[in-house]
């Protein structure tokens, strides 16, 4: 990413009087900066001393504001380089079974994948298990780097059962996601997938495919795909970079025991009684 100087942006002196903090105040600023376009991505933030002599603030207090937008994602900030504005994260909303090609180009998102390798690999353990196969045997395995607007997101690991994924590498993976190939070519209906979702620390080559460094964090997917049939058909380790992804999701409240929800709420009432 290039850095250019945010012209547009001028810190105004926040109200000292008001209750609300004053490095929340400047921290909204820049955000709203950031929202309405003032402040694009690659724009660098004034120098620390600038934004407490714009803001008539101690530099402690820029300090403060300037952590909770790296906190928050949209700021990165590097010793001797100063602060500049991030892409915007990509917020994946958790509610059906999606590809990555499916969900970028529902964000206006331009997807591209480049493969990194495609082979025949012995299965360990944990392949084997999820594609219940026998330890020992045969599965394809196939690395990617996913991009979108030609930025890597995304660095994935698939195994697929040894005669699914000799038909899948026939097929050009830059152009086609392995979700389109089983369905459209292979007669597959995808039914279902098991997510686990946990965080990871980047480990060479994915640091170097995803352009971060070593150790930066990632947020790191394990999905099983099953068929409608309840066979797995695709295992993947999906590495997304954490400073350009988010996932949600909306839960709702089990009500499987409601007699004690219903005791729970009676002896809350009566204790405000009493």
């Amino acid at each position: 990413m290039s850095l250019a100087k945010g012209h547009n942006f001028v810190l105004a002196p926040p109200a000292p009087t008001s209750p609300v903090p004053l490095h929340y105040q400047i921290r909204e600023q820049i955000s709203l900066a950031i929202a309405d376009g003032r402040l694009v991505p690659g724009d660098l933030l004034p120098p620390e001393e600038d934004l407490a002599a714009q803001g008539s603030v101690s530099r402690t207090t820029i300090r403060q504001a300037l952590a909770a937008l790296v906190h928050e994602g949209l700021i990165e900030r590097k010793r001797g380089k100063g602060s500049w504005v991030l892409e915007p994260r990509i917020d994946q909303q958790l509610i059906e079974l999606t590809g990555f090609v499916e969900d970028m180009l529902s964000r206006g998102l331009e997807p591209e994948a480049r493969v990194v390798s495609m082979e025949v690999v012995t299965a360990d353990v944990v392949v084997a298990e999820e594609l219940r196969i026998e330890e020992g045997s045969q599965a394809v395995r196939i690395e990617r780097v996913r991009l979108a607007d030609r930025r890597p997101i995304l660095f994935d690991v698939s195994h697929l059962p040894l005669e699914l994924g000799e038909q899948v590498i026939r097929e050009d993976l830059r152009q086609r996601p392995i979700f389109d190939i089983l369905e459209t070519d292979l007669g597959v209906v995808l039914a279902e997938a098991g997510y686990h979702i946990r965080a990871v620390a980047a480990k060479e080559p994915i640091a170097t495919h995803l352009r971060v460094r070593r150790s930066a964090p990632l947020l790191m997917i394990e999905r099983t795909t099953y068929s409608r049939e309840g066979t797995p058909v695709d295992y993947e380790n999906l590495y997304y970079r954490a400073d350009r992804m988010t996932f949600s999701m909306r839960l709702k409240r089990g009500q499987t025991r409601p007699e004690a929800v219903d005791a729970g709420r009676l002896s809350w009432v009566d204790r405000r009684r009493s």
